[in-house]
């Protein structure tokens, strides 16, 4: 595959101790991972349309 990311999975957890699990349990257990990168939101974002 071509560019920076292969797959890309948005997941929702109910705290940081949750995705610590998924992250060490799951995620970087599967043999052919070999980088895993994480970004976070630090609240819910609303999205709106605006008139133009």
């Amino acid at each position: 595959m071509a560019g920076e990311h292969d797959y890309m999975l948005q997941v929702k957890v109910a705290s940081m101790a949750d995705y610590e699990r998924l992250h060490q349990q799951e995620l970087s257990r599967f043999p052919v991972v070999s980088r895993l990168e994480s970004n976070f939101a630090v609240r819910d974002v609303i999205e709106r349309e605006i008139g133009i």
